[in-house]
């Protein structure tokens, strides 16, 4: 019996020890029959690294290298199995731009590490959206603009355990500022953190909030334009894929929320310009449904002559709309 047991171990190391190259050559045998591989790879626009020809020069290491880099057998799922033992079980990141908190929940590590805003920094920004918003005014529109709070600000008890003694205020430093320079401003922050405690309002593997957290966000942009307020209705559960998660190679799904309302009720007259970041594709959605003319451009693309346009061709409204941690990206736009 142990000797059977013996043997049958010695064929199983023996198979899986050889099986990587037997699926190997029999990639390399398709490649040479000329059959096409329907999963992207590193080649040239996404063609797949075909087996290089033998010769015993550097050039085919190198390209031999790439090669079994791109071609070895269950490298997906390998890849995919370590991801899940970091995260799962270690607690632990192998990309530094990813940091595990608690309970499974991801974070941008850039939110955590971040510096603190410094005063030139704070005059400049404060003094560039002054600055827009009294010329949105002179030409006889409603100026705002909407402070998104990073995901780490709202979901700080399920930051890692050594971060919790870390202060953290370069939204409420921010927030000050506005205030006492009068700009007009949607502060969410708190706002979030008490909807936080009945649901959901970011993803959990995902740096961004949820469309629940997105749909309350904008009941309180209309609130600031001092138009009708959203109804405040139940909500419900959909399924998405988490960037954080991609980052790290889990591909895990997560349950998130997302309002059960009915907006066909709601319509405004008026043009909207809507300048936004990757929060702002979030809100997109609503400010389509209820406004009758809505022209958007992504904060990160456009310049600042963009801003110096003449009364951006007659706008109601002219909004901006940036996330805690690209704060600093309006000083782009500032002459000093």
């Amino acid at each position: 019996m142990e000797k059977m047991v013996k043997k049958i171990v010695s064929v199983a190391f023996v198979v899986l020890i050889g099986l990587p190259l037997i699926v190997t050559v029999f990639n390399w045998s398709s490649f040479t029959d000329g059959e096409l591989k329907e999963k992207p790879g590193l080649g040239e626009e996404g063609s797949r690294i075909p087996f290089p020809e033998v010769h015993l020069t550097p050039k085919f290491f190198v390209h031999m290298d790439a090669y079994v880099s791109e071609n070895f057998p269950f490298r997906d799922v390998l890849v995919h199995m370590n991801a899940l033992r970091d995260v799962k079980l270690l607690k632990s990141s192998f990309n530094n731009d990813v940091l595990v908190g608690k309970d499974g929940y991801l974070f941008l590590s850039e939110t955590v590490s971040g510096s603190d805003l410094s005063e030139d920094e704070l005059y400049g920004i404060s003094s560039w959206l002054k600055k827009v918003e009294d010329r949105v005014v002179a030409c006889g529109a409603k100026p705002l603009f909407i402070f998104i709070p990073d995901k780490r600000s709202i979901y700080e008890d399920k930051l890692p355990g050594r971060l919790e003694d870390e202060i953290y205020l370069n939204y409420e430093v921010a927030e000050a500022r506005f205030d006492e320079e009068g700009i007009e401003f949607v502060a969410l922050k708190e706002f979030l953190k008490e909807a936080y405690n009945v649901s959901e309002v970011y993803s959990k593997l995902d740096t961004h909030w949820n469309r629940y957290g997105a749909y309350l966000a904008f009941g309180r942009i209309l609130e600031a334009l001092n138009l009708k307020s959203l109804p405040q209705d139940d909500f419900q559960d959909y399924e998405r894929y988490g960037d954080l998660s991609r980052m790290l190679g889990v591909g895990e799904k997560e349950v998130t929320y997302e309002p059960q309302v009915d907006l066909s009720g709601v319509n405004f007259s008026g043009k909207v310009v809507l300048y936004y970041d990757s929060f702002g594709l979030g809100l997109l959605p609503f400010f389509d449904q209820v406004f009758s003319k809505v022209e958007s451009h992504h904060i990160m693309d456009v310049s600042p002559y963009d801003l110096e346009r003449n009364c951006w061709g007659r706008a109601d409204y002219v909004i901006i709309e940036i996330v805690e941690r690209a704060i600093t990206h309006l000083l782009n736009f500032t002459n000093d």
